[in-house]
């Protein structure tokens, strides 16, 4: 299975941005339960309210969108084939698959914020921002 950090293609409209960024965060949401079974118990309790504010984010966009039915929650199969896809017998390299699931979806994240101030689309919490390097760093500093 293939990580994407990508949130939108090139000449999108803004409600397929949002659907693409809506799906991504509930695929990651997922994700982060092979990082919470792997991490150390320090950063469990972490990964667990992240993951409830990715829920929050992503309820938010689709409250944004038009057509909100398009974007599905992962199925417990396709929730378990994902979560199989990236479990390994290898301690090593299951401990890798979890950093490398945590950069990308900082990755993911960036993207997004990078399209959705390119778009100039209103976010969830109702916050208008407008392409600025101040506004850019601000954010990213956030994450």
């Amino acid at each position: 299975y293939s990580l994407t950090s990508k949130t939108c293609p090139e000449k999108s409209s803004k409600e397929a941005c949002l659907r693409c960024l809506a799906q991504g965060l509930l695929t990651y949401t997922a994700l982060l339960k092979h990082v919470e079974k792997e991490s150390p118990s320090s950063i469990r309790s972490e990964g667990h309210s992240f993951k409830s504010l990715l829920l929050r984010l992503t309820s938010g966009i689709k409250n944004k969108m038009r057509h909100r039915e398009h974007v599905k929650a992962l199925t417990n199969s396709q929730e378990g084939h994902l979560l199989r896809d990236f479990d390994s017998p290898d301690p090593f390299q299951r401990l890798m698959t979890t950093f490398k699931i945590l950069y990308k979806l900082r990755d993911f994240l960036i993207d997004g914020i990078k399209n959705i101030i390119k778009k100039t689309i209103v976010w969830p919490m109702g916050v208008r921002y407008r392409y600025t390097t101040n506004n850019y760093k601000s954010i990213t500093n956030q994450l």
